[in-house]
């Protein structure tokens, strides 16, 4: 016989009460029916069953979390290094990097919570992404936007003035003083005569004569050394570019020309790549997420 002392009766208990372990109950019944997913913003919802029908709850609220159940992100950099310790801080056994090398803009993008691998892995969220843009350096498109392009002498000086430090073979200091002092002239001479049936034809060559320095005797190159990144955050990188000058109607017209600007590019660019895998230690894939 059970002792009545410790039997609860329905009236003693509140109305509150009798409901809440309804709702357990309820909820306990129909877990199997529960769905879960995720906004945008990564905010936990649930789809719950009521006796009015489907009801969508916002778990954050309900649970009053104090932070979101999983990481998303995505953020773009444009200096390896920060891109690399960024990588290193947050990846995992599943983090995967892509590459797009094929045309500028140049990107490595990390997929910080990427699937796990096999056939049997546990698929990921994929929200949390670091994007590395490479951009070249302004060095770089400095020279490069007057590549080719012929200066009179005067502008080629300013031009110097400007850019000298970025020149280590000649010196900066010494290519500025052979574009102020470089002095041309030309001159033709005949180097065949052939007789035709309308008189004689006549082949010239131009020859340029010139010298630099007060006295004459600065060497004047062939070609320079610029050490210059090719992109931002990267090493300083060796371009060799011929060195041209020509006397138009009399005026001196000075020039450069960069050689292999887009073997040169396309190095740098796997420079990078290998300079990601190895201080990630992840591996790199050729290709774009889409």
């Amino acid at each position: 016989m059970k002792d009545s002392k410790n039997v609860m009766t329905v009236n003693e208990v509140s109305k509150d009460a009798l409901q809440f372990a309804f709702d357990l109950g309820m909820k306990a019944s129909q877990q199997a029916q529960v769905q879960k997913f995720y906004d945008d913003d990564s905010t936990p919802y649930a789809v719950l069953p009521t006796p009015d029908g489907l009801k969508v709850v916002n778990l954050s609220k309900e649970l009053k979390l104090e932070r979101p159940e999983r990481k998303r992100a995505k953020l773009e950099f444009y200096d390896v290094q920060s891109f690399i310790d960024y990588v290193n801080e947050h990846k995992s056994a599943h983090t995967r990097i892509f590459v797009q090398n094929q045309e500028a803009p140049y990107t490595y993008t990390a997929v910080i919570d990427y699937h796990e691998s096999g056939a049997d892995g546990k698929a990921d969220w994929r929200t949390h992404e670091a994007k590395l843009i490479l951009k070249t350096s302004t060095e770089f498109d400095i020279w490069r936007e007057k590549n080719t392009k012929g200066f009179g002498q005067a502008e080629f000086v300013d031009f110097l003035k400007d850019r000298r430090m970025d020149i280590i073979q000649p010196t900066g200091a010494e290519l500025l003083e052979i574009a102020m002092t470089l002095e041309a002239t030309t001159g033709s001479r005949v180097t065949s005569k052939a007789r035709t049936n309308t008189g004689i034809h006549l082949e010239f060559k131009e020859d340029i004569s010139a010298h630099a320095g007060k006295d004459g005797s600065l060497n004047i190159p062939e070609s320079i050394v610029l050490q210059i990144p090719v992109f931002q955050g990267m090493q300083q990188e060796h371009i060799e570019a011929d060195f041209i000058f020509r006397v138009n109607s009399g005026t001196l017209i000075i020039a450069y020309r960069m050689i292999s600007i887009e073997a040169m590019i396309q190095a740098a660019v796997k420079r990078a790549q290998d300079t990601i895998r190895e201080k990630t230690n992840l591996p790199c894939f050729i290709g774009n997420i889409v």
